[in-house]
């Protein structure tokens, strides 16, 4: 799969799909390409990443938005949530000073954007929105937490409260923009989403944690279809 996408990359460092040129789809290319060891200079697609992450950094807006302009401009945070996960990853490995940068603006930016219940929308402006988008942002926060930088507390429990008014307590899962969601549902991802972000911070009630996976893994046997975006969190949450 690495050498195919090696193959793939343009010349500029970017890689271009359905969605064009994403800044998204081009970070979580290069999480996959780290998660095999390779880093700008380091691996043997070392080049490859450090071709991506220019092009991702070459993004980076004034406001600290990461975005290209290319592909639409549509749906901007899920890109700069992805985007700052990637960055705070490489930044971790590397200490390098313009990926600090760009990547504490990014932080800044996602902490500012909150909208006034916890959640985020898809636009960088301060608006609440739907439990997909809002899960990406605490996962870019939690990563870049973890590499060092000072997220607000509030800014933590305000997502968390949020997503526990979104927990369908019949059916036992969060739900997209409130509490309803059923093992049937289109958005069973969702709930893998927000089942994922309750592990990483901590959550001590195992209603929200253990119970809300076993609900996951409940409905990957019983639709046994290939769902990427469920498989992406339900697969952390299982870790």
């Amino acid at each position: 799969a690495l050498e195919s996408l090696a193959k793939s990359q343009n010349e500029d460092g970017s890689w271009k799909d359905g969605y064009d040129k994403n800044v998204g789809v081009n970070s979580l290319i290069l999480l996959a390409y780290m998660s095999m060891g390779n880093f700008p200079g380091e691996g043997k697609y070392g080049e490859v990443v450090a071709k991506g992450v220019d092009w991702v950094i070459s993004q980076s807006k004034r406001s600290g938005l990461i975005q290209n302009l290319e592909d639409g401009g549509g749906n901007a945070m899920y890109g700069h949530g992805l985007s700052s996960l990637m960055l705070s990853e490489i930044w971790g490995h590397t200490n390098d000073e313009i990926v600090e940068e760009k990547l504490n603006k990014a932080i800044e930016l996602i902490i500012k954007v909150q909208g006034p219940k916890g959640s985020w929308g898809y636009y960088s402006v301060a608006q609440d929105g739907d439990t997909s988008v809002s899960a990406m942002q605490m996962m870019a926060l939690k990563s870049a937490q973890i590499a060092g930088i000072i997220i607000p507390e509030e800014t933590i429990l305000k997502n968390l409260a949020i997503f526990k008014k979104r927990f369908d307590t019949k059916n036992g899962m969060f739900g997209y923009g409130g509490p309803y969601n059923n093992i049937d549902s289109e958005n069973v991802g969702t709930h893998a989403a927000a089942t994922c972000v309750m592990q990483i911070y901590g959550e001590k009630d195992p209603v929200y944690t253990m119970q809300a996976m076993k609900k996951s893994f409940e409905a990957f046997e019983k639709h046994k279809k290939f769902d990427a975006y469920f498989l992406y969190y339900g697969s952390i949450s299982a870790y």
